[in-house]
């Protein structure tokens, strides 16, 4: 037989290795395939690791004062929603009362016309009062009121009852 060595142009890494075993993560795997996932999964590790270090470590510190800055401006915020909500109160409380000032005036202006009117009714009858009373009648006392409909009120003295009686009976 010749000497040729079919096997010495095969790589070692290149030969499968099969374990008895069987069915486990890489008995079917090639040693540089092995190697391989060796790695990805050492990187995927030091990768979770490295990570959960850093953010335990060292951007604790780095973010401290961002924290503090934004809890400073979400209790200001908060403030400014209270202070917000009060203000809504006090709003209402003077849109209410100006609504009561307005009714008010109104009223006051309602009272001023009647009362001027009222005035120049009430000038004419103690005008005619005046005129149709006899000289031995003298007045005191002359009260007009005019709240529930209108009121005269007259309180004097005369000389005898007949006159007074004669007086309002006009």
């Amino acid at each position: 037989m010749a000497g040729v060595n079919l096997l010495s142009n095969v790589d070692k890494e290149e030969v499968v290795v099969e374990t008895s075993g069987g069915g486990g993560l890489g008995s079917d795997l090639k040693i540089s395939e092995k190697i391989k996932l060796g790695l990805i999964l050492g990187g995927a590790f030091f990768y979770y690791f490295s990570t959960d270090y850093l953010n335990n470590t060292y951007f604790p510190e780095k973010l401290a004062a961002p924290q503090a800055e934004l809890k400073q401006v979400s209790g200001e915020i908060a403030s400014t929603r209270s202070k917000l909500k009060e203000l809504e109160g006090l709003k209402k409380f003077i849109e209410e009362h100006r609504q009561r000032i307005e009714e008010l005036k109104n009223r006051i202006r309602a009272l001023n016309e009647i009362q001027n009117g009222q005035r120049d009714r009430a000038v004419r009858m103690v005008d005619y009062i005046v005129s149709q009373m006899p000289d031995p009648i003298w007045i005191e006392n002359l009260q007009l009121q005019v709240i529930s409909g209108a009121q005269i009120s007259l309180n004097g003295y005369s000389r005898n009852y007949q006159t007074i009686s004669s007086y309002f009976s006009k």
